[in-house]
Protein backbone atom coordinates (compact mmCIF):
# COMPACT_ATOMS: atom_id res chain seq x y z
CA UNK A 1 0.00 0.00 0.00
CA UNK A 2 1.23 3.46 -0.83
CA UNK A 3 0.85 4.95 2.62
CA UNK A 4 1.46 2.10 5.02
CA UNK A 5 4.78 3.65 6.14
CA UNK A 6 2.74 5.94 8.38
CA UNK A 7 1.85 3.07 10.69
CA UNK A 8 4.34 3.05 13.60
CA UNK A 9 5.34 -0.60 13.66
CA UNK A 10 4.53 -4.10 12.50
CA UNK A 11 2.61 -4.97 15.66
CA UNK A 12 0.35 -1.98 15.20
CA UNK A 13 -0.32 -3.00 11.60
CA UNK A 14 -1.84 -6.20 13.00
CA UNK A 15 -4.18 -4.28 15.30
CA UNK A 16 -7.69 -3.22 14.34
CA UNK A 17 -6.44 0.32 13.72
CA UNK A 18 -3.62 -0.88 11.46
CA UNK A 19 -5.72 -3.32 9.47
CA UNK A 20 -8.48 -0.75 8.91
CA UNK A 21 -5.97 1.89 7.80
CA UNK A 22 -4.26 -0.48 5.39
CA UNK A 23 -7.63 -1.61 3.98
CA UNK A 24 -8.60 2.01 3.23
CA UNK A 25 -5.22 2.67 1.62
CA UNK A 26 -5.50 -0.42 -0.56
CA UNK A 27 -8.92 0.70 -1.83
CA UNK A 28 -7.46 4.13 -2.61
CA UNK A 29 -4.57 2.54 -4.47
CA UNK A 30 -6.86 0.26 -6.49
CA UNK A 31 -8.95 3.25 -7.56
CA UNK A 32 -5.76 5.10 -8.50
CA UNK A 33 -4.53 2.16 -10.57
CA UNK A 34 -7.89 1.99 -12.35
CA UNK A 35 -7.51 5.67 -13.22
CA UNK A 36 -3.96 5.07 -14.44
CA UNK A 37 -5.17 2.20 -16.60
CA UNK A 38 -8.06 4.22 -18.03
CA UNK A 39 -5.78 7.20 -18.76
CA UNK A 40 -4.03 5.23 -21.48
CA UNK A 41 -7.02 5.94 -23.71
CA UNK A 42 -6.76 2.68 -25.64
CA UNK A 43 -8.80 -0.49 -25.47
CA UNK A 44 -6.81 -3.51 -24.26
CA UNK A 45 -6.08 -6.43 -26.56
CA UNK A 46 -8.44 -9.40 -26.75
CA UNK A 47 -5.58 -11.42 -25.23
CA UNK A 48 -6.06 -9.46 -21.99
CA UNK A 49 -8.88 -11.89 -21.17
CA UNK A 50 -6.19 -14.52 -20.67
CA UNK A 51 -5.03 -12.60 -17.58
CA UNK A 52 -8.16 -13.82 -15.79
CA UNK A 53 -6.21 -17.03 -15.25
CA UNK A 54 -3.35 -15.17 -13.56
CA UNK A 55 -4.51 -16.11 -10.01
CA UNK A 56 -3.97 -19.78 -10.90
CA UNK A 57 -0.23 -19.01 -10.98
CA UNK A 58 -0.23 -18.49 -7.20
CA UNK A 59 1.00 -22.00 -6.35
CA UNK A 60 3.99 -22.05 -8.72
CA UNK A 61 4.88 -18.47 -7.75
CA UNK A 62 4.68 -19.35 -4.05
CA UNK A 63 6.85 -22.41 -4.76
CA UNK A 64 9.49 -20.18 -6.34
CA UNK A 65 9.26 -17.64 -3.52
CA UNK A 66 9.70 -20.32 -0.86
CA UNK A 67 12.91 -21.43 -2.57
CA UNK A 68 14.31 -17.95 -3.02
CA UNK A 69 15.84 -17.97 0.46
CA UNK A 70 16.05 -14.90 2.67
CA UNK A 71 18.71 -12.72 1.07
CA UNK A 72 19.57 -11.37 -2.34
CA UNK A 73 17.62 -14.09 -4.18
CA UNK A 74 14.41 -12.98 -2.50
CA UNK A 75 15.03 -9.37 -3.55
CA UNK A 76 15.75 -10.55 -7.09
CA UNK A 77 12.57 -12.64 -7.10
CA UNK A 78 10.51 -9.61 -6.02
CA UNK A 79 11.94 -7.37 -8.74
CA UNK A 80 11.60 -9.99 -11.48
CA UNK A 81 8.02 -10.79 -10.44
CA UNK A 82 6.98 -7.13 -10.51
CA UNK A 83 8.78 -6.25 -13.76
CA UNK A 84 7.76 -9.41 -15.62
CA UNK A 85 4.10 -9.03 -14.66
CA UNK A 86 4.18 -5.32 -15.51
CA UNK A 87 5.56 -6.08 -18.99
CA UNK A 88 3.02 -8.86 -19.49
CA UNK A 89 0.13 -6.49 -18.78
CA UNK A 90 1.67 -3.85 -21.04
CA UNK A 91 1.92 -6.32 -23.93
CA UNK A 92 -1.84 -6.94 -23.85
CA UNK A 93 -2.66 -3.23 -23.69
CA UNK A 94 -2.99 -2.69 -19.92
CA UNK A 95 -0.95 -0.40 -17.69
CA UNK A 96 2.19 -1.82 -16.13
CA UNK A 97 1.13 -0.44 -12.72
CA UNK A 98 -1.92 -2.71 -12.75
CA UNK A 99 0.32 -5.68 -13.49
CA UNK A 100 2.59 -4.97 -10.55
CA UNK A 101 -0.46 -4.64 -8.29
CA UNK A 102 -1.85 -7.96 -9.57
CA UNK A 103 1.49 -9.67 -8.86
CA UNK A 104 1.40 -8.45 -5.27
CA UNK A 105 -2.17 -9.62 -4.77
CA UNK A 106 -1.41 -13.09 -6.12
CA UNK A 107 1.48 -13.81 -3.72
CA UNK A 108 -0.02 -11.96 -0.74
CA UNK A 109 -1.20 -13.37 2.59
CA UNK A 110 1.70 -15.63 3.54
CA UNK A 111 4.65 -15.43 5.93
CA UNK A 112 7.07 -15.35 3.01
CA UNK A 113 5.18 -12.49 1.34
CA UNK A 114 5.44 -10.44 4.54
CA UNK A 115 9.20 -10.95 4.52
CA UNK A 116 9.35 -9.96 0.85
CA UNK A 117 7.33 -6.81 1.55
CA UNK A 118 9.68 -5.77 4.37
CA UNK A 119 12.70 -6.41 2.15
CA UNK A 120 11.38 -4.33 -0.76
CA UNK A 121 10.13 -1.51 1.49
CA UNK A 122 13.62 0.02 1.64
CA UNK A 123 13.74 0.18 -2.16
CA UNK A 124 10.34 1.84 -2.21
CA UNK A 125 11.55 4.57 0.15
CA UNK A 126 14.66 5.05 -1.97
CA UNK A 127 12.64 5.49 -5.18
CA UNK A 128 10.26 7.84 -3.39
CA UNK A 129 13.17 10.04 -2.29
CA UNK A 130 14.48 10.02 -5.86
CA UNK A 131 11.04 11.09 -7.08
CA UNK A 132 10.96 14.02 -4.66
CA UNK A 133 14.50 14.95 -5.69
CA UNK A 134 13.44 14.98 -9.33
CA UNK A 135 10.55 17.30 -8.50
CA UNK A 136 12.84 19.60 -6.53
CA UNK A 137 15.28 19.90 -9.42
CA UNK A 138 12.62 21.36 -11.69
CA UNK A 139 13.61 24.97 -12.36
CA UNK A 140 10.01 26.19 -12.80
CA UNK A 141 9.35 26.26 -9.04
CA UNK A 142 7.67 29.55 -8.12
CA UNK A 143 6.31 31.11 -4.93
CA UNK A 144 2.69 31.15 -6.10
CA UNK A 145 2.84 27.35 -6.25
CA UNK A 146 3.48 27.30 -2.50
CA UNK A 147 0.34 29.40 -2.08
CA UNK A 148 -1.83 26.87 -3.93
CA UNK A 149 -0.21 23.98 -2.05
CA UNK A 150 -0.95 25.75 1.26
CA UNK A 151 -4.58 26.16 0.18
CA UNK A 152 -4.81 22.39 -0.30
CA UNK A 153 -3.30 21.87 3.17
CA UNK A 154 -6.20 23.81 4.70
CA UNK A 155 -8.47 20.91 3.74
CA UNK A 156 -6.51 18.38 5.84
CA UNK A 157 -8.59 18.92 9.04
CA UNK A 158 -11.80 18.47 7.04
CA UNK A 159 -10.39 15.31 5.47
CA UNK A 160 -9.45 13.90 8.89
CA UNK A 161 -12.85 14.74 10.38
CA UNK A 162 -14.60 13.12 7.41
CA UNK A 163 -12.63 9.91 8.01
CA UNK A 164 -13.47 10.10 11.73
CA UNK A 165 -17.20 10.62 11.10
CA UNK A 166 -17.44 7.79 8.56
CA UNK A 167 -15.55 5.33 10.77
CA UNK A 168 -17.75 6.06 13.79
CA UNK A 169 -20.79 5.41 11.54
CA UNK A 170 -19.27 1.98 10.91
CA UNK A 171 -19.49 1.35 14.68
CA UNK A 172 -15.81 1.84 15.52
CA UNK A 173 -14.95 3.46 18.84
CA UNK A 174 -14.27 7.18 18.83
CA UNK A 175 -10.68 6.51 19.96
CA UNK A 176 -10.01 3.98 17.20
CA UNK A 177 -11.62 6.24 14.58
CA UNK A 178 -9.55 9.20 15.78
CA UNK A 179 -6.26 7.29 15.48
CA UNK A 180 -7.10 6.02 12.01
CA UNK A 181 -8.11 9.49 10.83
CA UNK A 182 -4.76 10.86 12.06
CA UNK A 183 -2.89 8.07 10.29
CA UNK A 184 -4.66 8.86 7.01
CA UNK A 185 -4.68 12.63 7.41
CA UNK A 186 -1.85 13.51 5.01
CA UNK A 187 -2.04 13.21 1.23
CA UNK A 188 -0.71 9.88 -0.02
CA UNK A 189 2.38 9.77 -2.19
CA UNK A 190 0.28 7.72 -4.60
CA UNK A 191 -1.32 11.08 -5.51
CA UNK A 192 2.01 12.00 -7.10
CA UNK A 193 1.87 8.94 -9.34
CA UNK A 194 -1.70 9.74 -10.38
CA UNK A 195 -0.85 13.39 -11.05
CA UNK A 196 2.24 12.34 -13.03
CA UNK A 197 0.06 10.13 -15.24
CA UNK A 198 -2.47 12.96 -15.63
CA UNK A 199 0.30 15.32 -16.75
CA UNK A 200 1.78 12.80 -19.19
CA UNK A 201 -1.72 12.21 -20.62
CA UNK A 202 -2.25 15.92 -21.18
CA UNK A 203 -5.06 16.20 -18.62
CA UNK A 204 -3.04 18.66 -16.52
CA UNK A 205 -0.23 21.12 -17.16
CA UNK A 206 3.30 20.34 -15.98
CA UNK A 207 3.14 22.93 -13.21
CA UNK A 208 0.39 20.98 -11.39
CA UNK A 209 2.80 18.11 -10.78
CA UNK A 210 5.07 20.48 -8.85
CA UNK A 211 2.08 21.84 -6.91
CA UNK A 212 0.92 18.35 -5.94
CA UNK A 213 4.46 17.38 -4.91
CA UNK A 214 4.64 20.44 -2.65
CA UNK A 215 1.21 19.62 -1.22
CA UNK A 216 2.15 16.04 -0.37
CA UNK A 217 5.45 17.17 1.17
CA UNK A 218 3.79 19.82 3.33
CA UNK A 219 1.13 17.34 4.44
CA UNK A 220 3.89 14.96 5.59
CA UNK A 221 5.58 17.73 7.59
CA UNK A 222 2.32 18.75 9.27
CA UNK A 223 0.72 15.37 9.94
CA UNK A 224 3.82 13.54 11.24
CA UNK A 225 4.12 15.45 14.56
CA UNK A 226 0.33 15.36 14.98
CA UNK A 227 0.15 11.59 14.43
CA UNK A 228 0.12 10.80 18.15
CA UNK A 229 -2.44 8.93 20.21
CA UNK A 230 -1.94 11.37 23.07
CA UNK A 231 -4.03 14.05 21.38
CA UNK A 232 -7.24 12.08 21.85
CA UNK A 233 -7.32 12.98 25.55
CA UNK A 234 -7.48 16.68 24.65
CA UNK A 235 -10.65 16.26 22.56
CA UNK A 236 -12.13 13.13 24.16
CA UNK A 237 -15.17 14.89 25.64
CA UNK A 238 -16.20 16.22 22.22
CA UNK A 239 -15.25 13.19 20.13
CA UNK A 240 -17.14 10.71 22.31
CA UNK A 241 -20.41 12.35 21.22
CA UNK A 242 -19.92 10.86 17.74
CA UNK A 243 -19.45 7.31 19.02
CA UNK A 244 -22.14 4.81 18.06
CA UNK A 245 -23.94 2.93 20.84
CA UNK A 246 -23.19 -0.35 19.07
CA UNK A 247 -19.62 -1.46 18.37
CA UNK A 248 -17.87 -3.91 16.10
CA UNK A 249 -17.02 -7.25 17.66
CA UNK A 250 -13.27 -6.47 17.49
CA UNK A 251 -13.78 -3.14 19.27
CA UNK A 252 -15.85 -4.28 22.26
CA UNK A 253 -14.82 -4.70 25.93
CA UNK A 254 -12.47 -7.66 26.42
CA UNK A 255 -13.59 -10.09 29.14
CA UNK A 256 -11.24 -12.65 30.65
CA UNK A 257 -14.14 -14.93 31.66
CA UNK A 258 -12.69 -16.05 34.98
CA UNK A 259 -9.13 -16.68 33.75
CA UNK A 260 -6.41 -16.28 36.36
CA UNK A 261 -3.40 -16.44 34.02
CA UNK A 262 -3.02 -14.26 30.91
CA UNK A 263 -0.40 -15.01 28.25
CA UNK A 264 0.38 -12.16 25.85
CA UNK A 265 1.85 -13.33 22.54
CA UNK A 266 0.88 -16.75 21.19
CA UNK A 267 3.87 -17.43 18.99
CA UNK A 268 6.00 -20.55 19.43
CA UNK A 269 7.16 -19.54 22.91
CA UNK A 270 3.71 -18.40 23.99
CA UNK A 271 2.12 -21.59 22.68
CA UNK A 272 4.53 -23.83 24.61
CA UNK A 273 3.95 -21.71 27.72
CA UNK A 274 0.19 -21.93 27.28
CA UNK A 275 0.19 -25.72 26.84
CA UNK A 276 2.27 -26.21 29.99
CA UNK A 277 0.21 -23.81 32.12
CA UNK A 278 -3.05 -25.26 30.79
CA UNK A 279 -1.90 -28.75 31.80
CA UNK A 280 -1.39 -27.44 35.34
CA UNK A 281 -4.31 -25.01 35.72
CA UNK A 282 -6.80 -26.27 33.09
CA UNK A 283 -9.25 -23.59 31.87
CA UNK A 284 -7.91 -20.82 34.09
CA UNK A 285 -5.41 -19.86 31.33
CA UNK A 286 -6.19 -17.34 28.57
CA UNK A 287 -3.96 -16.48 25.61
CA UNK A 288 -4.01 -13.19 23.69
CA UNK A 289 -2.50 -12.31 20.32
CA UNK A 290 -2.83 -9.34 17.94
CA UNK A 291 -2.89 -11.50 14.79
CA UNK A 292 -6.43 -12.62 13.95
CA UNK A 293 -5.18 -15.57 11.88
CA UNK A 294 -3.08 -16.82 14.80
CA UNK A 295 -6.10 -16.61 17.11
CA UNK A 296 -8.26 -18.60 14.68
CA UNK A 297 -5.61 -21.33 14.38
CA UNK A 298 -5.28 -21.66 18.18
CA UNK A 299 -9.04 -21.79 18.66
CA UNK A 300 -9.19 -24.50 15.99
CA UNK A 301 -6.76 -26.46 18.18
CA UNK A 302 -9.10 -25.86 21.15
CA UNK A 303 -6.90 -23.37 22.96
CA UNK A 304 -8.58 -20.55 24.86
CA UNK A 305 -7.17 -17.62 22.85
CA UNK A 306 -8.74 -14.25 22.00
CA UNK A 307 -7.70 -11.25 19.91
CA UNK A 308 -5.80 -8.58 21.83
CA UNK A 309 -2.91 -6.21 21.08
CA UNK A 310 -0.85 -5.34 24.16
CA UNK A 311 0.77 -2.40 22.32
CA UNK A 312 -2.61 -0.75 21.72
CA UNK A 313 -3.67 1.55 24.57
CA UNK A 314 -7.28 1.04 23.51
CA UNK A 315 -6.87 -2.64 24.36
CA UNK A 316 -6.07 -1.82 27.97
CA UNK A 317 -9.05 0.47 28.19
CA UNK A 318 -11.31 -2.32 26.93
CA UNK A 319 -9.72 -5.03 29.07
CA UNK A 320 -11.73 -6.19 32.06
CA UNK A 321 -9.13 -8.20 34.07
CA UNK A 322 -11.57 -9.83 36.50
CA UNK A 323 -9.75 -12.45 38.62
CA UNK A 324 -6.41 -12.36 36.78
CA UNK A 325 -3.52 -13.02 39.19
CA UNK A 326 -0.60 -13.64 36.82
CA UNK A 327 0.41 -12.12 33.47
CA UNK A 328 3.06 -13.71 31.23
CA UNK A 329 4.62 -11.53 28.53
CA UNK A 330 5.95 -13.85 25.82
CA UNK A 331 5.89 -11.51 22.80
CA UNK A 332 8.87 -11.63 20.42
CA UNK A 333 9.29 -7.85 20.48
CA UNK A 334 11.00 -6.43 23.58
CA UNK A 335 9.32 -3.06 23.11
CA UNK A 336 5.92 -4.79 23.10
CA UNK A 337 6.74 -6.56 26.37
CA UNK A 338 8.05 -3.31 27.81
CA UNK A 339 4.94 -1.39 26.76
CA UNK A 340 2.68 -4.07 28.24
CA UNK A 341 4.59 -3.94 31.54
CA UNK A 342 4.16 -0.16 31.68
CA UNK A 343 0.44 -0.47 30.93
CA UNK A 344 0.03 -3.05 33.67
CA UNK A 345 1.76 -0.81 36.20
CA UNK A 346 -0.34 2.20 35.18
CA UNK A 347 -3.52 0.16 35.55
CA UNK A 348 -2.52 -0.66 39.17
CA UNK A 349 -2.42 -4.39 38.50
CA UNK A 350 -1.77 -6.17 41.80
CA UNK A 351 -0.84 -9.61 40.45
CA UNK A 352 2.46 -11.11 39.38
CA UNK A 353 4.14 -10.28 36.05
CA UNK A 354 6.65 -12.47 34.22
CA UNK A 355 8.35 -11.68 30.91
CA UNK A 356 11.00 -12.92 28.48
CA UNK A 357 14.11 -11.02 27.37
CA UNK A 358 17.11 -11.67 25.14
CA UNK A 359 19.75 -9.37 26.61
CA UNK A 360 20.84 -8.29 30.07
CA UNK A 361 19.85 -4.66 29.55
CA UNK A 362 16.33 -5.79 28.58
CA UNK A 363 16.15 -7.89 31.73
CA UNK A 364 17.28 -4.96 33.87
CA UNK A 365 14.78 -2.56 32.30
CA UNK A 366 11.87 -4.95 32.73
CA UNK A 367 12.85 -5.54 36.35
CA UNK A 368 12.87 -1.78 36.99
CA UNK A 369 9.37 -1.59 35.53
CA UNK A 370 8.11 -3.96 38.21
CA UNK A 371 8.26 -7.29 36.38
CA UNK A 372 8.65 -9.92 39.09
CA UNK A 373 10.36 -12.61 36.99
CA UNK A 374 12.36 -12.14 33.77
CA UNK A 375 13.50 -15.15 31.74
CA UNK A 376 16.66 -14.61 29.64
CA UNK A 377 16.06 -16.70 26.52
CA UNK A 378 19.68 -16.90 25.37
CA UNK A 379 21.08 -17.66 28.81
CA UNK A 380 18.49 -20.29 29.69
CA UNK A 381 18.61 -21.80 26.20
CA UNK A 382 22.37 -22.34 26.57
CA UNK A 383 21.91 -24.08 29.89
CA UNK A 384 19.09 -26.18 28.49
CA UNK A 385 21.19 -27.16 25.48
CA UNK A 386 24.09 -28.23 27.70
CA UNK A 387 21.77 -30.33 29.87
CA UNK A 388 20.30 -31.92 26.73
CA UNK A 389 23.79 -32.85 25.48
CA UNK A 390 24.70 -34.39 28.82
CA UNK A 391 21.52 -36.44 28.90
CA UNK A 392 21.97 -37.61 25.30
CA UNK A 393 25.72 -38.37 25.40
CA UNK A 394 26.16 -39.25 29.05
CA UNK A 395 28.45 -37.60 31.65
CA UNK A 396 31.22 -35.36 30.37
CA UNK A 397 34.00 -37.73 31.56
CA UNK A 398 32.51 -40.71 29.72
CA UNK A 399 31.94 -38.64 26.57
CA UNK A 400 35.58 -37.45 26.61
CA UNK A 401 36.85 -41.03 27.01
CA UNK A 402 34.70 -42.16 24.05
CA UNK A 403 36.14 -39.40 21.90
CA UNK A 404 39.74 -40.34 22.86
CA UNK A 405 39.13 -44.00 22.16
Amino acid sequence: SAGDWRLPNVREMQSLMGKTSIAILIIQDILAVIFITASKGELPSIYALGLLGFPFLRKPLMWLMDRSGHGEMMVLFGFILALATANLFEVVGLKADLGALAAGLVVANSKKSEELAKTLLNFKEFFLIAFFLRIGLIDDLQWWMFGIATAFIIFLPFKSFLYFWILTRFKLRARTSFWISLTLSNYSEFALIVSSVAVSSGLLEDKWLIIFALTVTLSFLISSPLNSKLYFALFERYLMKFESKRRLADDRPIKTDGAEILIFGMGKLGTKTYDYMASKFNKRVLGLDADYGTVIEHRRQRRNVIIGDATDSGFWENLQPGNVKTVLLTMNNFLANRNAAIRLQNSHFNGKIAAVARYDYEKEELTKLGVHSVFNLYEEAGIGFAEHVCEALGPVEETAQKIVL
